[in-house]
């Protein structure tokens, strides 16, 4: 095979002609500096390739991983047995970084522990405990691990799938920033009402999965959930996870007197605080009550998501963080129909008055999984998270029947037109 003939092979698979001659310069110069090579470069590389079976699926031939293979190339940046292909985000554990897993040639998110954090042994313990129960949780919305380990620093690691989407809370915000004269209708991306409670019933089903294996989340809020570009709904940051009848050590080191919010306040969360947002916490988790907390209490944060889901607003919000604290704890939120409009007192509106006035077609029976899910009483919850689900698919599936039944008295009343 020419080195013409190569050109041809890798601008078939859409490959620019800037690539195509840097890899064609590159691999000459190899040829150049082996002392078997021939005149001819292109019987030589010939060779080369055909020493490999499948030689015609090498990564240089796959136009998806090329800009993988340039930066393998002609950058240095390596992250231990990785290519580092640069930072996704920060968090109070940890960093994410984008990088290329060289052996299986994929793309894959990469978390790294702070390095000030590697002498804090309740860190360490919490990171490691994070990829582990991600780890074991081999659910289809929840985010695979596929390693961890030690970088030559001695910083913890772990790579988990790369996901390629939006949060939950950004579908939710272009679903009702499309509502027009109280209606719902689909946003130029097809997302749909009825779509968002399809994710949320997803979810409901991975929350519920995890509660079968002994885990509660704990920080369950609408940024956690992602969607990703082919509809995977995937649950993420298991960072505060509890395995429940094992020892919490966070809070038995006094670390969950305190929570924060990444969406309230824009500095990073430090040790000593719960990474979580109050908003979508359960009353006993606002008090700090650890010893109160079980599957109820991340039902609670379920009937959170649904809230801002129906209302398209987080159901509390104030000027700081002990504000809103103060809010969660003192009572109910603001009623679903009109959340925005409600101060003071008026915010603490019951669950009863939905309903009333209800400008915006939310489905009376959703608001009212909504109520059970987040009653200030854990007795007062659906008992697990697959109760919450099973209610949600009972309304999508009538939902989906009243469609087709509506489809057939349109198709009926066309053909009496036509008669």
């Amino acid at each position: 095979m020419k080195l013409e003939a190569l050109k041809s092979i890798l601008a078939e698979h859409g490959i620019a002609p800037v690539t195509i001659q840097s890899i064609i310069d590159k691999l000459s110069m190899l040829l150049a500096q082996n002392s078997d090579v021939t005149e001819n470069a292109g019987e030589a590389l010939e060779s080369l390739l055909t020493a490999h079976e499948g030689f015609e699926t090498l990564p240089f031939l796959m136009p998806e991983t090329m800009v993988s293979v340039d930066d393998a190339e002609d950058h240095s940046a390596r992250i231990g047995d990785y290519d580092d292909l640069g930072e996704l985000g920060q968090g109070g554990m940890g960093s994410v970084r984008l990088v290329r897993d060289r052996k299986m040639n994929r793309r894959l998110a990469m978390k790294i522990i702070h390095p000030n954090l590697l002498n804090h042994r309740t860190a360490a313990s919490r990171f490691l405990e994070e990829a582990q129960i991600c780890a074991q949780l081999q659910h289809p919305n929840i985010v695979p691990v596929h390693d961890l380990g030690t970088l030559p620093d001695g910083r913890l690691y772990f790579t988990m799938k790369e996901i390629r989407g939006r949060s939950l809370a950004n579908v939710i915000q272009r679903v009702h920033a499309a509502v027009k004269d109280g209606r719902f209708y689909p946003t130029s991306e097809g997302w749909t009402f009825r779509r968002l409670i399809d994710v949320f019933h997803q979810v409901c089903q991975a929350v519920g999965y995890a509660h079968s294996k002994g885990v509660l989340h704990r920080d369950l809020k609408p940024e956690n959930i992602m969607v990703g570009e082919f509809g995977e709904v995937l649950v993420v940051d298991w960072g505060i996870a509890k395995v429940v009848g094992a020892v919490d050590r966070a809070a038995e080191a006094g670390e969950f007197d305190f929570v924060t919010s990444s969406r309230m306040v824009s500095q990073a969360t430090k040790m000593g605080q719960v990474a979580g947002t109050p908003a979508y916490m359960a009353p006993e988790q606002a008090r700090g009550e650890i010893n109160k907390l079980n599957v109820q209490t991340d039902v609670y944060a379920l009937g959170a998501i649904l809230y801002e889901i129906l209302s398209g607003q987080a159901p509390y919000k104030g000027p700081s963080l002990v504000d809103v604290i103060e809010q969660v704890i003192s009572g109910p939120p603001p009623s679903v129909s009109t959340p925005s409009q409600l101060q003071g007192e008026q915010a603490l509106l019951s669950f009863d008055e939905m309903s009333n006035e209800l400008d915006l077609q939310v489905p009376k029976a959703l608001i009212n999984a909504c109520e059970v899910a987040m009653s200030r009483l854990q007795s007062g919850r659906y008992k697990s998270a697959d109760e919450l689900a099973d209610i949600i698919r009972i309304w999508l599936e009538g939902a989906k029947k009243r469609d087709e039944a509506l489809a057939i008295v349109r198709e009926t009343e066309q053909l009496a037109e036509q008669s």
